[in-house]
């Protein structure tokens, strides 16, 4: 080529680069002049001192400016603003600078990139305007357009800085969709440098979808060759923060990061980086024990730097793992690295709520929560730290400050009662919470916190009535104004109420003692549409089923014979299906409650028998099986809930009251059944003071705790004449909205059976035995006529009830 070829080629290029600035072309001598001029005005724009320096600039030079120009006068505008609080870039300063990088070409991605990140940090805290929308729109435009000469450090500003401005805007959305569709981007990752590469995966995360999954799942390779060994703290917890908020579970990237992690967060640069990745580990529930045993023996020297939201995060991530940490309790250091650990948390915890500094209502029920899960049966340690928290809540209950949601009141409640201790603070936030209810309802839920409310107070109304509890003034005033709250729910328009949520509401009811007839109707209601659809889980079907079936037995009395026989009649088409799927303790339930309601399905009865002789033969009545169990992370309450008890009297009922000896278990199984039941029984019989008040007021000697071979124990009984006198206590009845009391179905069966085996049963109400007086401090004359009234009130009870057993 001559020489006179290479002038005409440079002359071209010359014109192509002009015309890309939208200027006209001009001769090689003028455009040396021309880049000695931008060069100039570039060092003058970078030598302002202000945004309205800058500013000025742009007015006074704007038809020679480029795109690196303007990129450079949004920098000053952005770090002006961060430091000054003004307001947002210029109207006519953004739409010329739309009109440049509408020209702009492959050569200015780089300034693209750091144009929008400059204008997401000049409009941060501000409302978008019209001018700045159609900006990024233009340089979003203008990278699609090229996208396949982004390179790695480009994107990752660019993304960061289009998405930092608007995360949901559409033109966000089609950047990163692009980004992640074409073929060279990841390619480019191995470009980028760590901290880029962690913000480009961050801003993926945010956005999220199908694609970005796919694309995060294909990243792996790449980051795990190339950026492990480079990764800070941050980085690490950059990413696993971003991977699970994607939803995305890699594993391999995961298991690279644990093994950083002992490594990592003992020089972490700050403790949000702790929490993000405990966070990022216990969300996805990965089976990696190594970063929550590194938090145990580095986070109690950095316990104080944690702010209200990161203690929570970190107390919830790490009781998330409790059963991993418990597993390795046999290393005797990580048993003391954890007890330090919640040491240490507790005290910074204390502290932070004497001083105003924990508040909301998320974090408390987080931390709360966080340690009863980690503590276990050992809650008592810290007692002090649960009635501090206990006494912030009630607090902002009494306020109606608004901070704790029904889900933050619900998970405290909850917290408390599984505590197992009672006290002072934790009456008063029950009696705060009783009289909240109405309004944190109004101001939204969903059914599960619904469920875990009822649970929560029929489980310390429970605990209270078991320490013979006398700070409130009744055991039924406040949990009853929470289940009256409750009841009082529209459940046949509730949205999104599932299956597991009516078990959770109708066994946190029955479990409390209190029946609602219109709540009862409504959730059978919609009980009936949700069991004709199959669920893809049988196994929690089953459970669900079988609990519901508890809830409406024990509320049998309330419910009515027609609103029982429709509930079980849907009930056993449903645990007819999923019959297989019973394990022993549900399946035992579900017997019981067909034995209270007195539900003859011969088919379901049939298949239940089948089913109970197959598991009996296959495991036994295994101790875990006898006792309670855990069924959407609640535990149950209710002593009657024993499967060998609870399978002997569906026995009773087949042998007794049906008359079906194909329904009886083999010998060999029903002696061990009987011999189970006997024995919890025997662990469980306790004579009560109003029991032994109405003892001493019987004319006739009567047998304490009589027991019969059948297994049943009778309060006060005379064997000779087959006449028992049941004492029948508050938890016999169930309390219904309007005051009355009705049995419960194990009263209700219970009485029946005896009455089948021959005895004369007299029932002696708690609330008829009050009336006359037991209790109260009489004197002379007037208690002897106390004590004649009450031995008349027994002998016209059984006399009335002589001629019924001849």
């Amino acid at each position: 080529m001559s020489a006179r070829d290479w002038a005409s080629l440079r002359r071209d290029v010359a014109c192509v680069v002009s015309r890309s600035k939208g200027r006209p072309a001009a001769p090689p001598a003028a455009s040396s002049r021309a880049h000695s001029a931008d060069v100039e005005l570039l060092r003058h724009i970078q030598g302002c001192t202000s945004a309205e320096a800058a500013i000025g600039c742009f007015e006074q030079h704007a038809d020679e400016l480029n795109i690196r120009h303007v990129s450079e006068i949004f920098k000053h505008i952005a770090d002006d603003r961060r430091s000054r609080r003004q307001c947002g870039p210029p109207a006519r300063v953004l739409e010329a600078a739309r009109q440049l990088v509408r020209a702009c070409g492959k050569r200015d991605l780089r300034n693209l990139a750091f144009l929008a990140c400059h204008i997401s940090k000049a409009c941060k805290g501000t409302e978008l305007s019209i001018e700045a929308k159609a900006l990024f729109r233009a340089i979003v435009e203008v990278a699609v357009r090229h996208v396949e000469c982004i390179r790695g450090s480009e994107m990752a500003v660019l993304t960061h800085g289009v998405a930092t401005a608007d995360m949901k805007a559409p033109w966000t959305r089609t950047l990163l969709c692009t980004l992640t569709e074409h073929p060279c981007t990841g390619e480019q990752l191995r470009h980028m440098k760590t901290k880029e590469l962690s913000n480009f995966v961050w801003v993926l995360s945010q956005v999220g979808g199908e694609g970005v999954h796919a694309f995060l799942v294909d990243a792996v390779p790449v980051i795990t060759t190339s950026f492990l060994d480079e990764l800070t703290s941050w980085d690490a917890s950059q990413l696993a923060y971003a991977y699970a908020k994607a939803g995305c579970r890699a594993e391999p990237l995961f298991e690279a990061l644990a093994a950083r992690a002992p490594s990592l967060l003992p020089h972490a640069r700050s403790v949000q980086d702790i929490a993000n990745l405990l966070w990022a580990f216990a969300w996805l529930e990965l089976p990696f024990e190594e970063p929550f045993v590194a938090t145990c023996r580095c986070a109690s020297r950095r316990c104080q730097e944690l702010n209200e939201q990161e203690t929570a995060t970190v107390m919830w991530a790490m009781s998330s793992r409790r059963l991993v940490l418990r597993s390795l309790w046999r290393d005797g250091s990580v048993s003391t690295d954890l007890d330090r650990f919640l040491d240490s948390m507790a005290m910074v915890v204390l502290g932070k709520l004497d001083s105003g500094q924990i508040r909301c209502g998320e974090a408390l029920a987080k931390i709360a929560f966080g340690f009863s899960n980690l503590l276990c049966t050992d809650a008592g340690s810290h007692w002090r730290l649960f009635e501090a928290i206990a006494e912030v809540a009630a607090r902002s209950l009494k306020q109606r400050s608004g901070s704790l949601t029904a889900q933050d009141a619900a998970w405290l409640a909850m917290t408390f009662a599984w505590t197992k201790f009672r006290s002072r603070a934790y009456d008063d936030y029950f009696v705060a919470l009783s009289n909240a209810v109405p309004s944190l309802f109004s101001r939204g839920y969903v059914p599960q916190n619904i469920g875990n409310l009822a649970w929560a107070a029929a489980r310390y109304a429970r605990v209270r009535d078991s320490a013979r509890a006398t700070t409130v003034s009744s055991p039924f005033e406040w949990h009853h104004r929470i289940f009256d709250g409750i009841a009082s729910l529209d459940f046949e328009r509730m949205q999104h109420l599932g299956l597991m949520d009516i078990a959770a509401i109708t066994h946190g009811l029955a479990c409390g003692g209190y029946a609602h007839f219109a709540c009862l109707q409504q959730l059978s209601h919609r009980l009936t549409d949700l069991l004709a659809e199959t669920s893809g889980d049988a196994v929690a079907d089953a459970v669900e089923v079988s609990l519901i079936a508890w809830s409406y037995a024990v509320s049998s009395a309330a419910a009515g014979p027609a609103l029982l026989e429709q509930t079980f009649a849907v009930l056993a088409a449903a645990a007819l299906r999923l019959v297989s799927a019973f394990s022993l303790k549900g399946l035992c339930r579900l017997a019981w409650s067909l034995a209270v309601a007195d539900f003859d399905h011969p088919a379901l009865l049939s298949a239940c028998h089948e089913r109970l002789v197959s598991l009996l033969d296959s495991d036994g009545l295994r101790a875990e099986d006898c006792g309670g169990e855990r069924m959407m992370g609640l535990r149950e309450v209710d002593a009657g809930h024993a499967a060998a008890g609870q399978l002997q009297q569906w026995q009773l009922w087949a042998e007794y009251e049906l008359h079906r000896p194909n329904l009886l278990l083999p010998s060999r199984h029903r002696a061990q059944v009987h011999e189970e039941a006997v024995s919890q029984l025997l662990q469980s019989l306790d004579t009560s003071r109003l029991q032994a008040d109405v003892g001493d007021h019987l004319e006739q000697p009567y047998a304490s705790e009589h027991i019969l071979p059948q297994g049943y124990s009778l309060d006060w009984a005379r064997p000779e004449e087959k006449i028992a006198i049941e004492v029948d206590g508050p938890w016999h009845f169930m309390r219904m909205h309007t005051g009355e009391h009705v049995p419960t179905g194990a009263t209700i069966l219970k009485l029946r059976q005896l009455r089948a085996l021959g005895w004369l049963v007299v029932s002696v109400p708690y609330y008829e035995w009050r009336r006359l007086g037991v209790g109260e401090a009489r004197e002379g004359d007037a208690r002897e006529d106390l004590e004649a009234l009450r031995c008349e009130y027994l002998r016209d009870k059984v006399a009335a009830a002589r001629p019924l057993l001849k």
